[in-house]
């Protein structure tokens, strides 16, 4: 649809590479207005697909957030399902990017020198300023509850993590975990670690009732 100083398209479906565009729409708005806010692109699209190519794309110019939160799209897997929405106006910066995005994410599987999931089952939410992902997973070996929230910011991440559960004590030893002399069995887990460009901090509160 055009009206001289709007344009709305509707996309019925489509693909960027792997990943399916199953409805969206793509809506201009401001034009022929003189101003550096005037003309407004708002896009939104239904997508699903492959994890690492939802993950790639997002980390297009001007996003890019995969590498802003120190992801490598190629050490995952998985499949997504969900609504991105992309807005910016004419002459903008990356900073000025509206980003925002909700998706399931299943049979997630991350494979790093620090970290290996698998069998996860999480929902994602992104805006400009924040990425959250939470859900259950395999860490490392270990069932856990988790959560992750990443707020983006020019100067670095503060990423902070909320896990729980109740892993096998030889199982936290496995990982360099130090717990008292002749301990066994199951342990409850409850931990929270936040990371900033200054340092990490940790509190972890073990309950030793499952054992």
């Amino acid at each position: 649809t055009f009206t001289g100083q709007s344009m709305d398209f509707t996309v019925a479906s489509g693909h960027v590479g792997d990943l399916v565009v199953d409805q969206g729409s793509v809506v201009i708005t401001g034009i022929g207005f003189k101003g550096h806010y005037t003309t407004q692109l708002e896009v939104v699209a239904d997508i699903s697909g492959p994890v690492d190519q939802a993950l790639s794309l997002l980390d297009h110019p001007p996003l890019e957030f995969a590498s802003r939160a120190k992801l490598d799209p190629e050490a995952a897997s998985g499949r997504v399902a969900g609504e991105l929405r992309i807005g910016m106006h004419r002459g903008f910066d990356r900073s000025e990017v509206r980003v925002a995005a909700e998706a399931t994410i299943t049979d997630v599987a991350i494979a790093t020198e620090a970290i290996d999931v698998s069998g996860g089952q999480l929902r994602l939410t992104v805006d400009a300023e924040t990425v959250n992902v939470a859900g259950e997973a395999v860490v490392n070996g270990i069932p856990l509850t988790l959560e992750v929230q990443d707020r983006l910011g020019e100067n670095g991440i503060d990423r902070r993590y909320q896990v729980s559960g109740s892993p096998d004590a030889s199982a936290l030893r496995g990982l360099g975990v130090d717990l008292p002399i002749g301990l066994e069995g199951e342990i409850g887990l409850s931990a929270t670690v936040v990371e900033t460009p200054a340092g990490r901090t940790a509190d972890i509160a073990l309950d030793l009732t499952p054992t």
